[in-house]
């Protein structure tokens, strides 16, 4: 999936105000909310360099300091690391962008320490979290499934190889 398309899924996605209302949400409550599904275009454009990977094409050309999918909060830009390029969290957990192409979680308290594979590539982690977005968008009908939930998106990341990762943001399913 490319970065335009993502951010309009993450858009279509966003629940109505009616709808966050029902829950007896006020104004500014319901504000906060919609504000995690909007990557907002960058007047300015941050680099001019070709990216190569989809993740980079969405850092640099749309704010996400705002978005939210679950557990993984955005970055408003990439962070240099040592294991990769930071461009989200998972919790405090950093979310890499590897020099191979891949995503990983690596641990916050160990920066060089991996905790879990994300995606075969940037493209297809956000085709992951796009499936989950469908997945949380109709959380009622998806209650206690879990490892259903997990496996399609972790087959949309690139395979058995991403499903912890995927278990872990499904995990609010069970509640």
């Amino acid at each position: 999936m490319n970065a335009e398309d993502f951010v309009a899924r993450l858009r279509d996605a966003m629940p109505s105000q009616e709808s966050l209302a029902d829950y007896g949400l006020d104004d500014e409550e319901i504000d906060a909310i919609q504000l995690t599904f909007i990557a907002k275009p960058r007047d300015q454009v941050q680099s001019t360099q070709e990216s190569n990977h989809e993740i980079q094409r969405l850092i640099r050309d749309f704010d996400c300091s705002a978005v939210e999918v679950g557990l993984v909060r955005f970055c408003n830009e990439f962070a240099h690391l040592q294991s990769g390029e930071r461009f989200a969290f998972c919790e405090a957990d950093s979310v890499l962008l590897r020099k191979d192409g891949t995503v990983a979680l690596y641990a916050h308290s160990a920066p060089d320490s991996l905790l879990l594979e994300c995606a075969a590539d940037s493209e297809r982690f956000l085709d992951a979290l796009a499936e989950f977005v469908e997945v949380q968008k109709k959380k009622r009908d998806w209650e206690g499934r879990v490892q259903e939930a997990a496996t399609r998106c972790a087959i949309a990341a690139g395979g058995e190889k991403y499903l912890d990762f995927y278990r872990l943001l499904c995990a609010f399913l069970e509640e």
